[in-house]
């Protein structure tokens, strides 16, 4: 197996990137997100985190080996979900990541399949699939790094309004009353996490109660306590995103939710979110 590659960049094509081993010119399939990054690094040294492939073989034809190359081990462990999922199938899963993966996975996370079908070759069966069979299992992936020479997300690289953002939250809360979405906590929860008294997450928090120091768990439970305290799955993602992009830190589930509730009342002018 092919692990990675490390090379000089020579050539950026439409769907793939040239590197050159000292000799040797390996051709990588790349996704979307990446093409920009690695336009800016061209006759620079690159690493790219691989997943070689035999494609074609059917009715006795030959095999063609194929090597997928990825900025980051985290982008290529987030496409080896995807191209599993629904039959969604490998190239068409390599063109969807054509933004950040934590930007996709906040997405499936908070099942906005309305959202998930502004991505390439995701439309609207394929969307609802995704969440389906991935919701719950890419909740980690919400706290990605971004590969090396990312920007800012996915404002910046020109794409779709990203889930739990301004516009997503404004579109998540149309039809509720509110522009914040619908703020259904039970109301003993939602003052004292206004609060930051005690009992902020009464009964919530106990029941989720995880390992610490886990983001990835801490966020996927704190996420599905939020929904059962009533929020939207939407709202919910909103609320944990602005704890993460405030620069807190949290270590546990009770915590993260104390701390998105102390946010949400700030926000409200220091009110507890109306149940």
């Amino acid at each position: 197996m092919i692990d990675r590659i490390r090379g000089r960049l020579e050539e950026v094509l439409e769907e793939s990137a040239l590197v050159d081993l000292g000799g040797l010119v390996l051709e990588a399939s790349v996704p979307p997100v990446d093409r920009p990054r690695l336009l800016g690094r061209l006759g620079q040294v690159v690493e790219l985190y691989t997943v070689a492939l035999l494609q074609g073989g059917v009715g006795g034809a030959s095999l063609t080996p194929v090597l997928i190359g990825f900025l980051a081990p985290e982008e290529r462990e987030f496409w080896l979900k995807l191209s599993g999922a629904g039959g969604l199938g490998q190239r068409t899963a390599l063109r969807a990541m054509s933004l950040p993966v934590a930007t996709i996975a906040r997405a499936i996370e908070a099942g906005d399949e309305a959202w998930l079908t502004q991505l390439p070759g995701i439309g609207r069966q394929r969307a609802a699939d995704l969440v389906a069979r991935l919701r719950g299992k890419v909740a980690g992936f919400a706290f990605a790094a971004p590969a090396p020479g990312a920007g800012g997300g996915a404002a910046e690289a020109g794409g779709p309004e990203g889930p739990g953002s301004a516009g997503a939250a404004g579109k998540a809360g149309a039809g509720t009353g509110s522009g914040e979405g619908r703020r259904r906590a039970s109301p003993g929860s939602a003052a004292a996490g206004a609060g930051g008294g005690a009992g902020s997450t009464a009964g919530a928090g106990q029941a989720a109660a995880g390992p610490e120091n886990d983001p990835q768990a801490v966020w996927a439970e704190a996420l599905q306590v939020l929904e059962q305290l009533g929020h939207a799955p939407a709202e919910a993602m909103a609320m944990l995103e602005r704890v993460v992009a405030g620069g807190a830190t949290v270590e546990s589930v009770d915590q993260l939710i104390r701390e998105a509730y102390r946010q949400a009342a700030a926000r409200l002018g220091g009110r507890a979110p109306a149940p």
